[in-house]
């Protein structure tokens, strides 16, 4: 509605890009309701593994997405220490920068993998054991709170925000557990069970 009513924002013309993580995730045009046009050159839409497998000459920052490709573990094993080695190896990014990447290539890997634990994709990436940084520790059971609250938000159309206050208490390995848990659980109910029962011997 945004587009129609202004066309032209100070003479350029709209483009508005959607990128899906899986082909599932595209509810299909038709959801557009009478927004849907013939032709819309303003709406480009693309699957992000895809895309990935076209890019000719990729920067070294998209290696964070190659889990989406990845087929199984060996590929990590197989090219795993050259997406590392590349994102350190790109001197324009400051070391902080580089390290955060490699922990959200980390954590693609969890969710790709998710019977692996961080120990197991570290060793898989030949990556400094992440658990000598408290604050990288720190930063990744928030990525991984983000992430599964997330995921559950999708499933169970619950508020995403409210998921993510309950599962900040829990640490990484137990996240893990529930990620694998979500996949199979019908109701948000039984979510809540899972949460408030791991809740309960922490307090």
């Amino acid at each position: 509605m945004f587009f129609h009513q202004r066309p032209k924002l100070q003479g350029n013309d709209w483009r508005l890009v959607v990128l899906f993580l899986d082909d599932a995730f595209d509810p299909g045009m038709e959801t557009l309701g009478p927004l849907r046009q013939e032709t819309m050159p303003w709406l480009i839409r693309g699957v992000i593994p895809d895309l990935l497998q076209h890019v000719t000459t990729p920067s070294p920052v998209l290696n964070v997405l190659r889990p989406l490709i990845a087929q199984n573990e060996r590929d990590v094993y197989q090219q795993g220490t050259k997406w590392t080695q590349e994102i350190q190896q790109m001197p324009q990014l400051a070391l902080s920068e580089q390290e955060r990447l490699l922990n959200l290539l980390v954590q693609f890997l969890l969710q790709k993998f998710s019977h692996l634990d961080s120990k197991e994709i570290t060793r898989m990436l030949q990556l400094k054991p992440i658990e000598e940084s408290v604050a990288v520790q720190e930063w990744m059971q928030e990525a991984q709170v983000t992430l599964l609250a997330g995921m559950i938000e999708q499933k169970f159309l619950v508020a995403m925000e409210d998921v993510a206050q309950r599962l900040t208490p829990l640490d990484s390995k137990t996240l893990q557990a529930l990620g694998r848990y979500v996949m199979t659980a019908d109701r948000y109910e039984q979510i809540e069970g899972w949460i408030d029962g791991h809740l309960a011997t922490i307090k």
